[in-house]
Formats: structure tokens, C-alpha cells, sequence
């Protein structure tokens, strides 16, 4: 039965989320917050991630950023459940090297396709984990959601988004180097 870790800091919807785990089967594991989410991952290695990106005490942005620089965590699958427009947060997954993102309030049906497709392509025949990462991975993606393909003078909204969370800073936004234009935004702020 695969593991389902959930990190949100709002209780209702852990709980919705833990119903309808639990009624399609999966074990599910809850975190409250980044720093909490990071204990469990590290303790319980569940095999996907259902991961808030505005918390307290350590956000969605840090606990990516750990588990993506972190090489025995780098292709755990990530999807992002927040609260920012669809365009933005899938351009915040495909940066941060989340495996996709998916917008509040959420379709059951929808998050459980994301879920179930993320965990098959996550495992390759023999059973190991696949080097894939990114927002390609989320069925039916968009051109313009992978990453490589972002157009940055059209979105400065998610960069500027990007460049005033604390674990993310110029030149690299892992390493991805947009230099010019993301030291311009940090320097406005």
C-alpha cells in the first residue's frame, strides 16, 4: 500500500485529505508544517508528497528546496496542493523541481489521477525510483509548464513571487540561472 505524506497547516483540510486517502487505500501520514513534514519524510520515506507551499515555520518553498538538494531525496514526487493561480504554481512546481502542482479547492477525482499517475511513472520496471523530474510528469502538461520552456519577460509575477521566499535566492533558483531579470526584482524589493 504506497505511503501518502500530506503537509498542510490548516486542519480541515488534513482531515479531508486523510478521508479520501484512506478510502482509496492509502496509507497516509500527516504534517502540520515544513519542518514536521521534512521529520516525517525522513522517518516514514513515503513514496509521494502532497505538499502546501504557505506555512508556518518552514514553507513548501524550504522543504523543496531541502528535498531536491538532498541526493538520496532529489526524485521523491512532490505535488504541490496550494492556493496560488494554476499558471503561477505550475511554473513555482516546474522551477523548484516539484513533480506537478494542482490549485485549492481541489477535485477529488483530479488529485487522485495526479496521485495514481504520479506514483506509476515514479517507479520504473525494476522498481526503482525513475531520474524524472518535473512538471512533465503531470498528465496532459502544457508546453509551457516544463521546465527549460518558461517565457521570464512574460512572467515576472512568479518570479518576483520566487525572489522574495527566503530560501530562494539569485543567481540560481536551482540552478536554473535567469540572472539579470530575477537580481532586478530582488533589488526593487
Amino acid at each position: 500500500m504506497p505511503k501518502i505524506l500530506v503537509v498542510d497547516d490548516n486542519y480541515d483540510i488534513l482531515q479531508l485529505l486523510i478521508d479520501e486517502f484512506t478510502d482509496e487505500g492509502y496509507d497516509v501520514i500527516l504534517a502540520e508544517d515544513g519542518r514536521d513534514g521534512l521529520e516525517q519524510i525522513y522517518r516514514h520515506r513515503p513514496d509521494i508528497v502532497i505538499l502546501d507551499l504557505t506555512m508556518p515555520v518552514l514553507t513548501g518553498y524550504d522543504v523543496l528546496r531541502e528535498l531536491r538538494s538532498d541526493p538520496s531525496m532529489k526524485d521523491l514526487p512532490v505535488i504541490l496542493l496550494s492556493a496560488i493561480n494554476a499558471s503561477e504554481g505550475e511554473q513555482i512546481a516546474a522551477l523548484l523541481g516539484a513533480t506537478c502542482y494542482t490549485k485549492k479547492p481541489w477535485e477529488r477525482e483530479h488529485l487522485l489521477a495526479l496521485i495514481n499517475s504520479t506514483l506509476k511513472d515514479a517507479k520504473n520496471p525494476d522498481g526503482h525510483p525513475t531520474a524524472k523530474n518535473g512538471i512533465d510528469q503531470c498528465p496532459n502538461p502544457t508546453a509551457s509548464s516544463r521546465p527549460g520552456s518558461i517565457d521570464w519577460r512574460s512572467n515576472i509575477g512568479v518570479l518576483s513571487v520566487l525572489a522574495q521566499v527566503p530560501a530562494i535566492r539569485p543567481p540560481c533558483l536551482n540552478g536554473r540561472d535567469i540572472s539579470c531579470l530575477c537580481c532586478a526584482i530582488v533589488d526593487l524589493r
